[in-house]
């Protein structure tokens, strides 16, 4: 029977544990107990540069994403349920149009009432 000595997380949200004899073997994602460390990258999303996808990382299991225009008009609504604490989103509007390039607004919100704000650049 092997003991658990020691168990770590990671900053990637990945759990490590330190058995007697060896390493366990098995690591997995932890979800984000709440979105007070949520990040969204790359951050600017330059599609010049090959960028396909803008990931939103340290998610809690489900929620809403909205993306805003800096006028306050909504331009994207998704709502997401994540295993592995991401949800990607590919720079496009609710009708699956490419947004311009500029500056936007995200809104995460998840079932807990909690919210996270940020921006995201858009270059094309």
């Amino acid at each position: 029977m092997r003991k658990v000595t020691q168990v770590r997380f990671t900053a990637r949200g990945l759990v490590m544990a330190a058995v007697i004899w060896g390493m366990l073997g098995t690591a997995g994602a932890v979800l984000a107990p709440d979105l007070s460390n949520v990040i969204v990258y790359p951050n600017p999303f330059d599609v010049r540069l090959g960028h396909s996808v803008i990931t939103f990382d340290n998610l809690t299991a489900s929620g809403t994403l909205r993306v805003y225009k800096l006028t306050g008009e909504l331009v994207f609504e998704k709502d997401f349920v994540s295993v592995d604490g991401k949800a990607v989103w590919d720079g496009t509007n609710t009708d699956g149009n490419h947004l311009a390039s500029g500056l936007y607004m995200y809104l995460v919100t998840n079932d807990n009432g909690q919210k996270k704000t940020g921006k995201i650049a858009i270059l094309r």
